[in-house]
């Protein structure tokens, strides 16, 4: 049983973006049937306009090259967002962009394969600590 961490609001957006379209549905789905508002897509380049200021973006980082996940994570829009998700095979290829001042938004890498409710509860995480930052 999967806990819902991510709550019933539609105005809650999490971006989803990875190659596997198989996997970005999935989580989309899930997103979706808990509630939460889920925009997803395959390609890096829609990362910044999937979600707005406040949402949450979830990347597959080794469905992209390096370069191109730093260059879309320093975008001035994702820096508007309440977190990024990094999901990865290799957290210490990315664990300097932890330290990235041009990355705005809170950053956590998850370890690959990170199952499905790890995902939500790190989500969950991102709009409380954006909410009582707020307060």
């Amino acid at each position: 049983m999967f806990r819902v961490c991510v709550g019933r609001d539609r105005t809650v957006v999490v971006a989803v973006v990875g190659r596997d379209p198989r996997a970005v549905e999935e989580l989309n789905r899930y997103l979706w049937c808990r509630g939460t508002l889920a925009r997803s897509s395959t390609e890096l380049m829609h990362a910044a306009t999937l979600s707005p200021r406040g949402g949450v973006l979830v990347l597959y980082a080794d469905d992209f090259d390096r370069a191109h996940v730093v260059g879309a994570l320093q975008h001035e829009h994702i820096q508007k967002l309440s977190g990024i998700v990094l999901v990865t095979r290799y957290p210490s290829v990315f664990r300097d962009l932890e330290r990235d001042p041009d990355i705005g938004a809170s950053l956590v890498i998850l370890p690959s394969p990170a199952l499905t409710w790890t995902v939500l509860d790190t989500i969950g995480a991102c709009f409380r600590r954006a909410t009582t930052a707020q307060t």
